[in-house]
């Protein structure tokens, strides 16, 4: 899926690329503190594991990397964000549990490790003439958002494994914000979501842009993200809030 995801991405990137006006890439962490629980197939309830109590997981630090791609044509606007996140630990449920077709014991140590891995593909617009008419200080952009998810989880107790592997596509919607006050300064705010048939996903930040040298494509900026996951599909159940600041590096060209 991580192939077909770069290789469809770059398919669409070209004709954008040669129209390119703004390109932006940047690459940083952040550091993703987990809440919540999960389930696969689950029978009844007292088959969720809650990530913290039980499962044991604790904050990860991850890389992120992002590319924005604006051109002046009727060509809309890229913008290509990939999320890696994996996290692990070890812990007990006071009482016996199934994940998948395989049954825990109760007060029995168990080890787990899931990976949720990300990459989103959007296309926006900018509202026409906002910019202009704000002496190029705010903006707002608006489109849709592909959300490419690979789930893997594996929970083991002594001998007894189970794994699951799911990939899921989530349509959602996109909305941008950029204010910039002074030349070296800009503040940022993004939203993805949906929410369809009791599921929902929401995934929001918040970054401030520095510029040190105003003549130099160099950018540095510090922010937080909050992603909240609230999904039964293909026997995945989750509840889960991941939250936590970023920081990047970037080039704007």
């Amino acid at each position: 899926m991580r192939l077909t995801t770069i290789l469809t991405a770059a398919l669409i990137a070209l004709p954008v690329l040669a129209q390119a006006q703004f390109i932006e890439i940047a690459a940083g962490v952040w550091q993703q503190d987990p809440d919540g629980s999960i389930g696969y197939k689950l029978a009844n309830t007292t088959d969720q594991i809650d990530i913290g109590s039980e499962a044991g997981w604790d904050k990860e630090t991850r890389p992120v990397v992002r590319i924005k791609i604006e051109t002046l044509s009727i060509l809309p606007n890229i913008y290509a964000m990939a999320t890696p996140m994996e996290f692990k630990g070890n812990g007990s449920k006071a009482v016996n549990f199934k994940f998948g077709d395989q049954t825990y014991d109760a007060n029995v140590a168990f080890d787990s490790k899931v990976s949720m891995d990300h990459y989103d593909l959007g296309f926006y617009w900018s509202v026409p003439l906002l910019q202009t008419a704000t002496l190029n200080t705010f903006n707002i952009d608006w489109g849709i958002n592909v959300r490419f998810l690979k789930f893997d989880g594996t929970v083991t107790q002594g001998t007894t494994t189970e794994t699951a592997s799911e990939n899921l596509v989530v349509p959602m919607l996109y909305l941008g914000a950029q204010f910039t006050p002074i030349d070296w300064l800009t503040l940022e705010a993004e939203f993805r979501g949906i929410s369809y048939s009791g599921n929902s996903y929401y995934d929001y930040l918040g970054r401030i842009k520095y510029k040190p040298f105003t003549q130099s494509p160099l950018f540095l900026t510090a922010g937080y993200r909050s992603e909240s996951v609230d999904i039964d599909e293909k026997d995945i159940r989750a509840d889960l809030t991941f939250k936590g600041p970023f920081a990047e590096l970037g080039l704007q060209f």
